[in-house]
């Protein structure tokens, strides 16, 4: 039975369930062991592969380099093969077809090595390596990896020297659900990137000595968002949820400010529709009535760590502690009517009933909120 590589792989919250069991191809015994694991770097990036061709026996795989999301980058084996292929894997590319070959005439010959690699993507692309005129020789067989999972390639393990004797592909199982929870932001200035918005402006002036009635009313749409940038790529975790509160405009002592919603679950990237509605009537003598529906806009950025929590179809989970990334955000207020432009911060009752505009405070309503 092949032996069990995860053991040298340290993770939190013992992820070892959510992987694929990987089949081993080539020698159990020879070179050194070696594992290279993308959990904490993102998935698999892109494979390099150097070969070199070893006569009767074909060729053989001298070198592998892994690179993954977050640029680091693993080689094992030793590089100066001749002949070399690469992959770079496309935003939304898996792997959906991987077989490998071993070297050597007989199934258990200690100078066994990998002798070629090859893989098709749900792109359509493919990566040969190691493939010769007389390979794969008498004796070998090809040993096509079933359970891909997800497609999703997270490192390699095997047994290195002075070629690839032994080698492994990671895959991360089909996953049936991947969510934030725990979100905890960072200290954030409750007044930051707040700005007044005038909605409509609305003038009317009565030069007779009668009085006149007068009505103010609409509505308008703005869109709210929020949007979680990820550490790890979103190949690896494509169907991201969140559950936590976010960052909204409230008043806060009379002001508007940042405060924090009660917890719900969103979609990595969200937006809706907030519909602010008015409506303002009352009786002018002489005189001028001169209104504004307001709103207050913001936008907020801020980083964030948080437990990554993912679930496989299969009924296995693992939570990754301490994932880092970065919130950002737009919200806005329910609107108010205002007798005076927002530039000029008029928030007391006294501003908006100045006689300058009315002739007296039964002409107006008291100033209100509407949502």
């Amino acid at each position: 039975m092949a032996e069990n590589i995860y053991k040298d792989t340290p993770q939190v919250g013992d992820p070892v369930s959510i992987y694929e069991e990987p089949m081993l191809v080539g020698s159990i015994t020879r070179g050194t062991k070696f594992s290279s694991f993308g959990a904490d770097r993102g998935p698999l990036k892109r494979l390099d592969a150097w070969t070199i061709h070893t006569g009767k026996s074909g060729r053989i795989v001298k070198s592998v380099m892994l690179t993954y999301e977050n640029d680091t980058t693993d080689q094992f084996g030793k590089n100066g093969g001749r002949g070399h292929k690469s992959i770079e894997f496309a935003d939304g590319e898996r792997i959906s077809y991987l077989s490998m070959w071993g070297n050597g005439k007989k199934k258990l010959d200690r100078r066994r090595a990998v002798g070629r690699i090859y893989l098709t993507t749900n792109k359509g692309r493919k990566f040969d390596t190691g493939k010769g005129k007389k390979f794969p020789v008498q004796g070998t067989r090809e040993h096509p990896v079933k359970d891909l999972g997800s497609g999703t390639c997270v490192g390699v393990s095997g047994r290195d020297g002075k070629s690839i004797y032994e080698l492994a592909f990671h895959f991360i199982k089909k996953i049936e659900n991947c969510r934030l929870e725990n979100v905890k932001y960072d200290d954030f200035d409750p007044a930051a990137g707040i700005r007044p918005l005038t909605i409509e402006s609305f003038d009317q002036e009565n030069e007779t000595e009668e009085t006149i009635e007068w009505e103010f009313s609409g509505s308008k749409e703005i869109t709210k968002s929020s949007e979680w940038s990820f550490s790890r790529d979103k190949k690896m975790y494509a169907e991201l949820t969140v559950s936590a509160s976010i960052p909204v405009l409230g008043g806060l002592e009379g002001k508007v400010g940042w405060e924090l919603s009660k917890t719900s679950t969103r979609t990595r990237r969200s937006e809706e529709t907030d519909t602010l509605v008015w409506s303002m009537s009352g009786q002018l003598k002489k005189g001028k009535v001169q209104l504004y529906a307001i709103t207050s806009v913001g936008e907020m950025t801020v980083r964030y760590t948080a437990d990554l929590v993912v679930e496989t179809a299969d009924g296995a989970s693992a939570t990754f502690k301490g994932v880092e990334g970065s919130y950002k955000g737009v919200s806005n207020t329910n609107v108010s009517v205002k007798a005076q432009p927002p530039e000029l911060d008029f928030d007391s009752e006294e501003d908006f009933d100045s006689e300058e505009d009315f002739d007296s405070e039964e002409d107006f309503d008291s100033e209100e909120d509407f949502e």
